[in-house]
């Protein structure tokens, strides 16, 4: 199959390039690009056109890149992008071909080729799920360190592949790292949220406002509405997107609160509205969920709504979300608290150009055996499509791999 996979991409990229050379030539070509192209890279024009949600576009830069600038760094990285972006138009296929491909041409010290195959293996088991249900196995994993869980209320995987658990019940914060988990945020009090920035800083939701660590970095410390200021002391889940911005579902606010970049007040964004929590995603979206119905409203940079999911996903009619997840390829993961299962989505362009989410499968929760969970509260999902499940007083995480 990778064989016929790989010559079916190799016959695309030579229409491409074919096409590019009968209409007047590569130097021509390059002529009669917009203006932007004159002083941008294919690869800088990509990430603005994915940037301004015109997905073809930027298909279409990265492709022309492969061809004109093969086997450069920018080409490196822009198969990954390429990828990612193949997987929210529903070709698969070309996307783990992209993948190999990356595998093969990067020495294996280099961090895309591990990130190449992690979206490989990931989008793998979605390729299959077409033909059947969801191929994943049940274990119970303990970590040391993690003697007893109270009543985790978040997991959230950090930049550098670790997992931030925050034990709302213990009053307790942990990074679990391989096998190991070890407490962090040194004597913070009645953490309840956790986000991490790419320069590693954490942010903490307390109830006496939002902390760092380690500490000397300013934190977001009011939200403005209703005209007036709010300290920001109860805090529900946070999440930071690529540029650093920071979004909050607080209990004192029906909707989000969007901190810019090293700002230290936060302003509402979006529309209203009891959330549970938010995370962000792929090409900047933001994923709210509501905290009376079972769905997930997705939206882009501008704040516009460009996807729901729920309360129907496919045969399914979900129930009670407790929590949600976000991978690298588009996927979102409900726990669904009532239904004992993870559900998952994927986006999808859909032949009217809108955004919708098609129903992969779900993944059943054992309430009994060894690895029975009785009360699961939060979800993760790894790079490589990896399913993390903690609930109520059990010290381990069911993982589903």
């Amino acid at each position: 199959m990778s064989r016929s996979l790989r010559a079916w991409d190799l016959r695309r990229l030579g229409a491409l390039a074919a096409a590019a050379v009968a209409a007047a030539g590569l130097s021509a070509r390059a002529t009669a690009l917009s203006a932007q192209s004159a002083t941008s890279s294919l690869l800088a024009q990509a990430r603005d056109a994915e940037a301004a949600y015109q997905f073809d576009l930027a298909i279409d830069r990265l492709y022309a890149l492969e061809i004109e600038q093969p086997r450069t760094a920018d080409a490196f990285a822009g198969r990954l992008q390429l990828a990612r972006l193949l997987t929210l138009v529903n070709d698969l296929p070309a996307a783990i071909l992209q993948c190999q491909a990356l595998r093969d041409e990067l020495p294996a010290n280099q961090r895309e080729r591990d990130q190449a195959l992690d979206l490989a293996t990931l989008l793998a088991r979605r390729l299959r799920s077409r033909n059947g249900p969801l191929a994943y196995g049940a274990e119970l994993v303990a970590m040391r360190g993690l003697t007893a869980i109270d009543e985790p209320t978040a997991l959230v995987l950090a930049p550098d592949g670790s997992l931030l658990l925050v034990d709302q019940g213990a009053d307790k914060l942990f990074r679990v790292t391989g096998d190991a988990a070890a407490p962090v945020g040194g004597a913070v009090q009645n953490p309840a949220a956790i986000a991490q920035l790419a320069d590693g800083t954490l942010l903490i939701g307390t109830k006496n406002g939002i902390v760092t660590a380690p500490a000397g970095k300013p934190a977001p410390a009011s939200g403005s509405w209703g005209g007036k200021t709010h300290p920001l002391k109860r805090v529900r889940a946070m999440a930071v997107n690529a540029r650093g911005d920071l979004f909050i579902v607080d209990r004192e606010y029906d909707g989000l609160l969007r901190c810019a970049a090293g700002s230290a007040s936060c302003a509402p964004w979006g529309a209203a509205g009891a959330l549970r929590t938010v995370k962000v995603g792929p090409s900047g979206f933001v994923y709210a969920l509501d905290e009376k119905q079972p769905i997930v409203r997705v939206f882009d940079d501008g704040a516009k709504l460009v996807a729901t999911i729920g309360p129907l996903l496919g045969p399914s009619k979900l129930e009670k979300i407790a929590d949600i997840a976000v991978d690298a390829a588009y996927g979102v993961y409900l726990l669904d608290a009532d239904l004992h299962r993870v559900e998952v989505a994927a986006l999808r362009i859909q032949p009217d150009g809108r955004i919708g989410a098609d129903s992969i499968g779900n993944v059943a929760i054992p309430l009994q055996g060894d690895r029975a969970m009785k009360n699961p509260t939060a979800v993760a999902v790894t790079s490589s499509g990896a399913i993390l499940v903690a609930g109520k007083s059990i010290p381990r995480f069911v993982r589903f791999r």
